[in-house]
């Protein structure tokens, strides 16, 4: 019965259900570049604030945002030498 009344709320509300893990970068794209379907190197660029991705094949790049800011991220802890 309660479920029946979720899926309920669920189809007048659709915001109910989002999922942020649809936002999440998918690790194989389709490149900018050639076209081909491959499973491009990431990387997180701090001074752009960007997530640059790159195709092994041809080696273009291109950036996304990404959906959590970075001044939320944990910082690393650092070696004082």
């Amino acid at each position: 019965m309660l479920s029946a009344i979720v899926r309920l709320l669920i189809r007048w509300f659709p915001i109910l259900s989002y999922d942020y893990r649809h936002n999440r970068i998918k690790p194989k794209q389709r490149c900018t570049g050639c076209g081909n379907r491959v499973k491009v190197e990431m990387r997180l660029v701090p001074t752009l604030g960007q997530i640059m991705c790159q195709c092994p094949l041809c080696l273009s790049c291109w950036a996304y945002n990404p959906v959590v800011k970075l001044s939320s991220w944990a910082k690393l802890p650092t070696i004082e030498g």
